[in-house]
């Protein structure tokens, strides 16, 4: 549902957990031959097909038992078909989902697979008994993302059917009645076996297969079902085989005949946005754009696509209005009006009565949002001559109506927008809103009971059902009975009667809540009751009550609606000297992309509280992300932790910024250890502070935290394991370098484990075993071990690896056993990472999880990475003085990349002259 008068993108999945385990499969239907990754930036074939897309190993992908290296996304790409289920076949039971495929068009599953990372996973989400796996529906959506429109005011719904099935070996179709399994077993045998969801006496069963049939009556119910070995002609052609399951009143419930599929290409992968000036046309700029906003892309910005767009054609209609729709969103109403008036020039260019009257609703609605009412409605008026704009345009025009007190009419436009979108929960009770004001109380109640009809959950019609019952104070109460949010469903409720000017009833909702405090005890509702009053001139109220919204307590206080900038932004003006308040007011504003007035109004709030942990905070984090005020960013951190000490945000996101800005490891330890007592509040931040610790070579610091900490992992997450690595590694080759080579071989030993504390699963790859090996091996030598070293060196060489570091501790590897092919290999490998590296990065705008590095940054690591390699390159071939150079390059522009630190400070110790 859409409640509001905008355009938005939705996206919608409902997913089922099954327990799941070696005999566990998925089954999409026998006619899918493709599946999708995420973004659909990688197909592949199913159901045979690589469970690892970087390994190129093919195994059944429908069964969780062979997914031995990785956790991994399939789509279905199925576009005809009703079913997904899911079968486990050791206790001959399973799952089954069923719906209408043109609308619930989304089939997937996700697994975190037969595999130690996997299991780590296992055990932080489930239970003790064992795996589990998620199977996943998509409505009006195919994968993850893929958003679809939803209208103004639009209400989507889909029905949706789960139902279990057992001993049946599997599901070859199914619908609403029944689900078949037919299975040619052997030449001259075929299973067949049939659940419902009824109770069925007298169902028939028929197997046709060729020109003979077998069949017989049964009775089968959703505890019964029918299995069966039926003797057939081995001569017959599979696609002559046809099993049927039909009612006793002869309607046929299910059929299945097995499918031939021809081999098709796999479809073309997602095409990554160009920069906008490689685009040809205005057109595709536009597309772009609008696809990148459709996404919700939270990496590639759409605006420099518009921006081109508008370059080269100003008045383009398709982009004025986006951005104008865009802009709304962001409640820059003056800018958005310029944008609306361009389209809406170019659209009724030449006295044209104007086909697409977008832009016409759109400007009525940023009108209306600047108190334009006459001039709204007049837009509004233009755009419901068209059939698209009719729901939300006439009830935009109801409820401008209604603000003038002109029931009447607001009664006849509202009757208009429900002519052509009846389906509406918020329509219904505008409708029944105006029927109480018109007094036909019975007409009212009508209304609410289609209201809740449309949308069981809906809030606004059980607030009205209170007032049209003369029960306006048992408001707040029955809003409150078996909802979520307690405080937002309230404050939507205010801004439904707020948008009618509806003054009268806001106020009672918030008296109501203002005294029954507990979930509503937020500065919001008494900055919206101030705001009410102060609209009706009350002005000594509204300034008591901004008072005391500004001496509230700031917890759990996020406004986030576009009318709480008009509530804020009033307060401001009439109370400029709460701090509370202009904090409150930057966080709105930041939110909604108006930064620059967000910044500047957290710098009111410290200038009326230099103390204001907060705020400060908060510009430090908009500070940070200029880079030409970073200085001013470090500057207001620290202020904000000398505020407030235990802000746990704040040390971690300082520490990020210093090394930003090249601050030594010593100066950002002293400020991790000087406060100690927050830093211990986060897993982040621990993990930085032993990431520290082994830049300052603290090994012993380090493993302390990271053996003895319970980490708590979370999904994106990286790099538990690496830091733990590292200082094993490195307190190894100290404890080498004086002689201590049994120390040191513990530590290697040790760098290969996997500390249950770290919440980290030895990887589907290699990781970082050659390394690990290596300088195992280089322990055994310096034991006096010369077997137990070449052993380790084979074990270096084990493993897929990703081109990188690794392929430098496997040319060491090779040469020392001798293969100078094996080496070879890996110089080539390394030299590879290099030339990739080097090449001007891609990124890739359609990751699941966004890194927060800018593009700029993130280049400066990619070269600080191909610097290191060329380091490690040179130092395999003997030159220390070219090694040093590119180690020191890379230290220049990553100074925390401590192997690069390393060598560069003793290359000797690379391993090749021992």
């Amino acid at each position: 549902m859409n409640r509001q008068s905008c355009i938005e993108s939705m996206l919608y999945w409902a997913n089922v957990s099954v327990h799941c385990g070696e005999d566990y499969q998925v089954i999409f239907p026998p006619s899918c031959r493709v599946g999708a990754d995420h973004h659909k930036n990688y197909f592949t074939p199913f159901p045979m097909g690589r469970p690892n897309v970087a390994i190129d190993e093919i195994a059944d992908l429908s069964w969780w038992k062979n997914f031995t290296s990785d956790h991994r996304s399939i789509f279905a790409v199925d576009p005809d078909n009703d079913f997904l289920a899911g079968y486990d076949h050791g206790q001959q039971m399973g799952t089954m989902h069923v719906a209408n495929h043109h609308i619930v068009c989304g089939k997937k599953f996700f697994l975190w697979g037969n595999n130690p990372g996997g299991f780590v996973w296992d055990k932080v989400l489930t239970d003790h008994d064992g795996p589990y796996l998620e199977l996943m529906v998509g409505a009006y959506s195919d994968n993850q993302p893929d958003y679809s429109w939803i209208s103004p005011y639009e209400i989507r719904s889909c029905k949706q059917y789960w139902y279990p099935i057992k001993k049946i070996g599997g599901v070859k179709n199914a619908n609403l009645d029944a689900a078949i399994n037919l299975e040619r077993r052997d030449p001259d045998t075929v299973f067949l076996g049939f659940n419902t969801t009824a109770d069925l006496d007298g169902a028939k069963v028929v197997l046709n297969y060729g020109e003979k049939t077998f069949s017989e009556t049964i009775d089968i119910d959703p505890n019964t079902p029918y299995v069966k070995l039926i003797p057939i002609d081995a001569r017959v052609n599979d696609r002559q085989i046809t099993g049927m399951l039909i009612g006793p009143d002869g309607r046929e419930l299910v059929r299945y005949t097995p499918v031939v599929v021809e081999e098709q290409p796999l479809p073309e992968l997602v095409e990554n946005p160009k920069p906008p000036a490689e685009y040809e046309s205005v057109e595709e700029l536009y597309l772009v754009g609008l696809r990148l906003e459709q996404f919700h892309n939270g990496i590639v910005d759409p605006m420099p696509y518009y921006r081109e767009a508008l370059r080269r054609d100003p008045y383009d209609l398709r982009v004025n209005t986006v951005m104008g729709i865009r802009l709304i969103r962001e409640a820059k109403y003056a800018e958005a009006e310029e944008h609306l008036r361009r389209a809406v020039a170019r659209t009724t260019r030449n006295h044209t009565r104007a086909k697409d009257v977008e832009p016409h609703y759109y400007l009525g609605i940023v009108l209306r949002e600047q108190g334009k009412l006459k001039e709204a409605e007049d837009e509004l008026w233009k755009a419901v001559w068209r059939d698209d704009f009719q729901r939300a345009g006439y009830t935009e025009l109801a409820q401008i109506r209604c603000i003038h007190g002109d029931y009447a009419r607001a009664l006849e436009l509202i009757d208009s927008a429900l002519d052509v979108g009846a389906r509406s929960s918020k329509a219904r009770t505008l409708k029944a809103y105006i029927l109480r004001k018109l007094e036909r109380p019975q007409e009212a109640e009508a209304q609410l009971d289609r209201a809740v009809e449309c949308d069981p959950l809906d809030v606004w019609s059980v607030a009205e059902r209170c007032f049209l019952h003369g029960k306006a104070g048992s408001a707040l109460e029955a809003l409150a009975h078996n909802r979520g949010d307690q405080l937002q469903q309230m404050l939507e409720v205010v801004t439904d009667y707020g948008k009618l000017g509806a003054t009268e009833e806001a106020l009672a909702i918030l008296a109501q809540a203002e005294a029954a405090a507990g979930p509503y005890a937020s500065p919001l509702v008494l900055y919206y009751a101030g705001y009410h009053h102060l609209n009706l001139g009350d002005t000594e109220k509204a300034r008591t009550l901004f008072d005391r919204a500004a001496a509230m307590p700031t917890d759990y206080c996020f406004p986030f609606r576009h009318e709480t900038l008009q509530v804020l932004s009033a307060a401001c003006e009439l109370c400029p000297s709460h701090a509370n308040t202009w904090y409150y007011l930057g966080n709105l504003c930041y939110y909604l992309e108006q930064r620059e007035r967000g910044i500047a109004a957290w710098e009111k709030a410290v200038s009326l509280h230099r103390n204001h942990g907060l705020a400060l905070r908060n510009l430090g984090f908009a500070y940070g992300r200029i880079p030409e005020k970073r200085g001013m960013a470090i500057a207001r951190y620290e202020a904000a932790i000398e505020a407030d000490p235990q802000n746990v945000a704040c040390v971690p996101e300082l520490d990020k910024l210093l090394e930003k800005t090249g601050r030594g490891a010593g100066e950002r330890l002293a400020l991790l250890e000087s406060r100690m007592e927050t830093v211990q509040k986060s897993d982040p931040t621990m993990l930085r502070l032993a990431y520290m610790y082994n830049e300052t070579g603290q090994y012993d610091k380090a493993l302390d935290i990271l053996t003895t900490r319970r980490f708590h992992v979370w999904e994106g997450a990286a790099a538990l394991h690496q830091p733990f690595v590292d200082a094993c590694l490195l307190r190894g080759l100290a404890h080498l370098e004086a002689g201590r080579a049994d120390q040191a071989l513990e530590d290697f030993r040790l760098a290969s484990t996997y500390p249950e504390n770290l919440q980290a699963g030895r990887p589907g790859d290699a990781g970082q075993g050659p390394k690990i090996y290596y300088y195992t091996a280089i322990g055994y030598r310096a034991a006096g071990k010369p077997k137990e070293a070449e052993a380790a060196l084979h074990k270096a060489l084990e493993g897929r690896v990703a081109d990188g570091e690794m392929n430098y501790y496997r040319l060491l590897a090779c040469r020392e056993l001798g293969d100078t092919k094996g080496s070879a290999y890996q110089k080539q490998r390394l030299s590879a990472a290099i030339a990739a590296l080097e090449e001007p990065e891609v990124v890739d705008a359609y990751a699941k999880f966004g890194g927060e590095n800018t593009p700029n940054e993130r280049v400066a690591h990619r070269s600080a990475e191909a610097a290191y390699l060329k380091g490690l390159a040179a130092l395999a071939e003997q030159d220390l003085g070219k090694s040093k150079h590119w180690l020191q390059e890379a230290l220049k522009e990553w100074s925390g990349m401590i192997w690069a630190r390393y060598f560069a400070e003793s290359p000797d110790q690379a391993g090749e002259k021992r």
